[in-house]
């Protein structure tokens, strides 16, 4: 169940992530086009989350270090969270 949480929240993550970049990048093009200043306009960035789930082996993203974890023979949920905040102490 926590892993298909997970899994779900990635997924919106996800879909957050375009959905700013896509709705925010056109209507700043749009007001650029119409020299309308928009420096007060800030939206949320959330590729901090998503580099810190989707990084790869070399930098051990949290599904990498799950994935590495699936394979060990005498794997625990403690080992698993221990790996994560070994590798993520400063995160």
């Amino acid at each position: 169940n926590s892993f298909e949480q997970l899994c779900i929240n990635y997924c919106n993550e996800k879909l957050h992530f375009f959905f700013n970049q896509h709705l925010f990048g056109l209507e700043l093009a749009e007001y650029n086009k119409q020299r309308i200043d928009v420096t007060q306009i800030k939206s949320e960035n959330n590729a901090a989350c998503l580099k810190l789930l989707e990084a790869g082996k070399r930098d051990q993203g949290i599904f990498s270090i799950i994935d590495d974890h699936n394979t060990l023979a005498h794997a625990t949920d403690d080992l698993l969270c221990n790996a994560i905040c070994k590798q993520h102490k400063d995160h």
